[in-house]
């Protein structure tokens, strides 16, 4: 596992992309979509990661391309999960 990630991502892409085979190592340049993750195995994707994470991502956040570098992807769930935690503090 890549340090800048945690288990649960690493966790939830080997669960979702049937194309990752066990014993590859998920680096942050591996693209997810030459793997053969389609467009609804992205929207599964996502969506097992926004489960995970407790978040949503932003509508304009979302773009094929996001699932061509694990590492974008990550920094996109991390974009998001920033958005959540602004978005829960107290107001003055």
């Amino acid at each position: 596992m890549d340090s800048t990630w945690d288990s649960r991502f690493e966790t939830t892409i080997r669960d979702n992309v049937k194309g990752l085979s066990p014993d590859t190592p998920l680096t942050p340049e591996l693209d997810l979509t030459a793997l053969g993750l389609s467009s609804l195995g992205m929207v599964q994707l996502l969506m097992a990661l926004e489960n995970a994470f407790g978040i949503q991502v932003a509508d304009e956040q979302l773009d094929f391309k996001i699932f061509t570098s694990v590492s974008g992807l990550w920094r996109t769930l991390e974009q998001s999960r920033g958005s959540s935690d602004a978005g829960t503090q107290a107001r003055p």
